[in-house]
């Protein structure tokens, strides 16, 4: 693994492309929380009474909003006829449902081995229940549906504020194993039978036997603090603790006899967080992981404390890594997929902790949710065998002629319409804006290494690795990439093609930054606005005034 990947897949800018937070869930209205699902769905659902019937829930136009709908902010009708109307979700007989529920209802006891709910949250849950079942019983195979369906599920996980995981199967009724148990609770042991195993000093008020009793804080001597409510010596109700030698700033959730229980939130001193369902001081259940801008980094249940089963990894700008764990947590394994920011283009094969070491070009194929984690199945994997490989000063790639499979279908190498300019790059297609377009490698500069008195001709395609529009231009010390001269024709390299985007002070994209399955940390080209297919491409680049080519200059003096 190259030296700054774990810098780079844990960056916590992805505003630009990777925007999990397009839409924010109103905690008020269960309905708008509701995974936006696509246009139509073949359901199986299975009544109270034992059968099964297949039906089709039509949800609105496939571009998720009408012509007519007068909607701006991209949801379809059948979104707004679903608020007025929720009970359309439901194809189940709502007589038999809502009988059972109240049966539940006015029985159900909770034990301490099941997961707390207050009784008066009782009714809204069986309701997320329901639609639980109707997410849990999809399997969308139609293409114009997949990456739609993919991107809205990721865009809920993604929410900064709310419940994420509201419509999704997140709680794992399994019992907490206790010989493979990691314990996410710093003080998990703590209460007053095993107090004398901690030095401790606790504010607040006690019971007639000396317990702690009420609204108090116990610090302890590695300088953690708990707070919250204390009843005969034990933790319950909502509280927080903090623990800098385990590294967590807070962690916050509710307690029932002492242990952490339902969903919580750890956010550790980087700022990064972890989220979802804990039993017996256990992750235990479905979790997200956020970056300190509240960017979505990783999804996937827990069992006992450890990941288990599909997860996915998503990765600055655009793109991730999907696939079952290994046995330490890892995306490692021989049945992986890198899917690119279409949610369509993949690549399919061997990855070791989330980087492709053997895999070939495959389309996702179809898409289903279990317990709460969103399945894909893919096309046969085609194509050469493609593999991770990060340039060098000497070496941009091995394979040189052959085409990134996303790029391929968003971009191509035309003669520019500007003058002057030679090749330029333009769109295959119509592309909305903020939409990943191309990629740049090239041969790496280390950052260590100081630029020479080269011309402007000889240093005409270098670049920033980590350009973003904050980007210092004149900032000496920042890993470089380089196209030679000798590498600048299609014929000797096309791999990626970024380099090819020339220059506008009125340009229709952006640079930023990329993890690229095969080629590592590489600058990319974004569109900032939409773009018509067959125009051609734009980025600013950003050069000083005072130290910059004539031509740059000339045209700066034209505008």
């Amino acid at each position: 693994m190259p030296q700054n990947w774990n810098g780079w897949r844990n960056h916590g800018n992805t505003d630009d492309i990777f925007s999990t937070n397009l839409v924010e869930k109103d905690t008020e209205d269960p309905v708008n929380n509701l995974l936006l699902l696509p246009r139509s769905i073949n359901s199986t659902n299975t009544t109270g009474y034992g059968s099964s019937r297949s039906s089709i829930i039509s949800l609105g136009s496939s571009n998720f909003g009408s012509p007519d709908s007068g909607a701006s902010n991209g949801l379809s009708s059948w979104y707004d006829n679903l608020r007025n109307d929720p009970t359309i979700l439901h194809v189940s007989s709502s007589t038999s449902r809502s009988s059972s529920m109240s049966i539940s209802s006015s029985s159900r006891t909770v034990s301490e081995s099941e997961p707390y709910f207050e009784d008066s949250d009782y009714s809204s849950q069986c309701h997320t229940e329901n639609i639980e079942n109707e997410l849990e019983n999809m399997c969308i195979e139609d293409c114009s549906e997949i990456s739609n369906f993919l991107k809205n599920w990721v865009m809920n996980l993604g929410i900064a504020n709310g419940d994420p995981f509201y419509g999704l199967d997140g709680v794992e009724y399994s019992p907490i194993n206790s010989r493979k148990a990691v314990r996410t609770d710093p003080y998990h042991s703590f209460q007053w039978e095993t107090r004398s195993q901690f030095q401790y000093e606790w504010d607040g008020p006690v019971d007639k036997e000396g317990k702690f009793n009420g609204k108090g804080s116990m610090k302890f001597a590695d300088g953690g603090e708990v707070s919250g409510t204390w009843k005969n010596g034990r933790r319950v109700g909502k509280g927080t603790t903090s623990c800098l030698a385990q590294n967590i700033r807070l962690l916050s959730g509710e307690y029932k006899a002492g242990k952490l229980i339902g969903i919580g939130r750890i956010v550790y001193e980087n700022g990064n967080s972890i989220e979802g369902y804990f039993r017996d001081g256990c992750l235990h259940g479905l979790a997200r992981k956020m970056g300190s801008n509240r960017n979505l980094m990783w999804v996937g249940r827990y069992l006992h404390g450890l990941p288990v089963g599909t997860c996915w990894e998503f990765l600055p700008v655009g793109g991730c890594v999907v696939g079952k764990v290994d046995s330490s947590g890892k995306l490692s394994g021989d049945s992986l997929t890198y899917i690119y920011p279409d949610w369509m283009t993949c690549l399919v094969g061997s990855f070791k902790d989330s980087v492709l070491t053997s895999g070939q070009v495959a389309r996702v194929q179809s898409a289903s949710i279990s317990k709460g984690i969103l399945e894909i199945k893919t096309s046969s994997p085609e194509g050469p065998q493609l593999t991770y490989e990060l340039s060098t000063r000497d070496k941009i790639c091995s394979k040189m002629l052959h085409r990134d499979p996303y790029e391929e279908q968003m971009v191509d190498v035309k003669t520019s319409g500007a003058d002057m300019a030679g090749e330029g790059v333009f769109a295959l297609k119509d592309i909305p804006a903020n939409t990943v377009v191309a990629f740049y490698n090239g041969i790496r500069i280390p950052a260590n290494e100081e630029d020479t008195e080269d011309s402007w001709d000889d240093c005409s395609y270098r670049i920033f690795v980590a350009i973003d529009d904050g980007t210092d231009i004149d900032n000496d010390d920042c890993e470089r990439m380089d196209m030679p001269g000798e590498f600048s024709s299609t014929e000797i390299y096309c791999a990626t093609v970024a380099h090819k985007i020339n220059h506008s002070f009125n340009p229709n994209c952006r640079f930023s930054k990329y993890i690229h399955p095969m080629f590592g940390p590489v600058p990319c080209v974004i569109t900032s606005q939409d773009v018509a297919a067959g125009e051609e491409l734009f980025t600013y680049y950003k050069y000083l005034l005072s130290d910059c080519p004539e031509w740059y200059s000339s045209l700066w003096e034209s505008q």
